[in-house]
């Protein structure tokens, strides 16, 4: 933030959160949109962009040094069978061209680790192998691994939320609550945890520690339109269905908590 100062040529008021609530720690900082004169911030979109990733992968790389072949192949290596979206994915929708075709070697250092992730793409159905070493990607290929890298990281926070609370529950008793899914059961359970799945767009989620026996993940939507839970989250009952593509969702608090207090949100 010193290097954004000198930068920028203006004083700043910000503050920052560390989070480790994916698989990826980041931090979050939030800017004052004043300068130190107290005009209105202004700074370039490309700034934005690019300028503040580099500034910091300079510092970075000044203070830990530059990262070997090694440690970069070692990273690659750890993307090839990721079920999110990579840099080998960036590049490889980067070197396509308009038939979403794409080479395996393409003169890259690590074509190996392009091939092998090429290989897993095609066993999520996200490309197709033509032969003589290409590929074609498939459509909306960005977008699903997102989708997929979002999955994934909702599933390590039910991992951890669950584990925290001692709750012992498999794998394969946890789900994700679709609202759009007009066939989805209704679920009715005790609430575990209310949490923020984006804090940007202040979107809100709650784990719901089933009757039928499964951990749900509910996304709420945004905070505002639903009522605070009590203190004490695990002392709310939650019931929650799909309608017309939209959540409807009940919370109330434990009969010895408040007899018949209930809350109800539609979004």
């Amino acid at each position: 933030m010193t290097q954004m100062e000198e930068d920028l040529r203006t004083k700043l008021d910000w503050v920052a959160v560390d989070h480790f609530n994916t698989g990826h720690p980041h931090s979050h900082i939030m800017l004052r949109g004043r300068d130190d004169r107290g005009e209105n911030l202004v700074i370039a979109r490309d700034y934005i962009a690019h300028g503040i990733r580099e500034r910091a992968m300079r510092l970075a790389t000044l203070d830990l040094g530059p990262r070997t072949d090694l440690e970069i192949q070692a990273r690659l290596r750890e993307d090839t069978g990721a079920e999110r979206l990579t840099t080998i994915d960036r590049r490889l929708i980067r070197d396509m061209d308009e038939s979403r075709v794409v080479s395996s070697s393409d003169g890259d250092p690590f074509q190996q680790l392009r091939a092998a992730r090429l290989q897993k793409l095609g066993k999520l159905g996200l490309a197709d192998d033509r032969g003589g070493g290409t590929w074609c990607l498939a459509d909306g290929l960005e977008d699903t691994l997102r989708r997929m890298g979002e999955r994934g990281d909702i599933i390590r926070t039910m991992q951890r939320e669950l584990t925290a609370r001692n709750l012992d529950r498999a794998t394969a008793d946890r789900s994700i609550f679709d609202p759009a899914n007009g066939d989805a059961a209704p679920i009715v359970g005790r609430v575990v945890v209310r949490g923020l799945a984006d804090e940007l767009h202040d979107r809100h989620y709650l784990i719901v520690d089933g009757i039928d026996g499964h951990s749900h993940y509910v996304e709420l939507g945004k905070g505002e339109a639903h009522e605070p839970l009590p203190a004490t989250p695990s002392s709310a009952s939650c019931h929650a269905q799909a309608r017309s593509g939209r959540l409807i969702a009940r919370s109330r608090r434990s009969p010895q908590r408040m007899a018949g207090a209930m809350t109800s949100t539609r979004i």
